[in-house]
């Protein structure tokens, strides 16, 4: 009875070829073209909040030069330096400062309601990049089951008597070859 198939010394071994970047994708099936458009989408997302961030940071000195003017007076400058309100700083800023002249007793309700209307423009993105975040690890354990499912088809079609047949479902490449 022939127990074990070995291949004789006189044969030649295969060697792997290298493999390319299009051959890895086209490996990973429709489950790694999922993924690589998430990557994409989350790139896109996360370029988007930090421009998002960097453009709300932009008045991070001006609270410092404002209470400089308030402390010596000089309300009219202070109203002149947020006037054009191109970030949230400055937006801020500028509801406190006509606030603050007119009702100084509710001054803190203000700057948090100010702060509170600027929070969803900054915080813009967020939730969506931690779902994809959440779901690229699953989809790639998913890959890897779907790859093993039909490993799982061959070795019922086929036996296990050629590993290469087998270790193709893995990678979710085509295993018939």
């Amino acid at each position: 009875l022939e127990i074990f198939v070995h291949e004789g010394i006189d044969k030649r071994i295969d060697e792997a070829s290298e493999k390319t970047l299009g051959m890895w994708i086209q490996n990973g099936g429709v489950v790694g073209l999922v993924i690589i458009g998430l990557g994409f989408a989350g790139m896109i997302l996360a370029f988007l909040r930090a421009v998002g961030i960097l453009r709300a940071r932009g008045g991070a000195i001006l609270p410092r030069k404002i209470a400089g003017l308030l402390e010596t007076g000089k309300w009219g400058d202070a109203f002149a330096m947020v006037a054009n309100e191109t970030n949230p700083t400055e937006r801020v800023l500028s509801m406190v400062l006509q606030a603050g002249q007119s009702d100084t007793a509710n001054l803190d309700d203000m700057a948090a309601e100010a702060i509170l209307a600027e929070t969803p423009a900054i915080e813009r993105y967020g939730s969506a990049i931690l779902i994809v975040a959440a779901v690229a690890p699953l989809l790639g354990l998913l890959g890897t089951v779907t790859g093993m499912i039909g490993t799982f088809d061959l070795i019922t079609e086929f036996g296990t008597g050629d590993p290469r047949m087998l270790s193709g479902g893995i990678s979710e490449e085509d295993a018939s070859i």
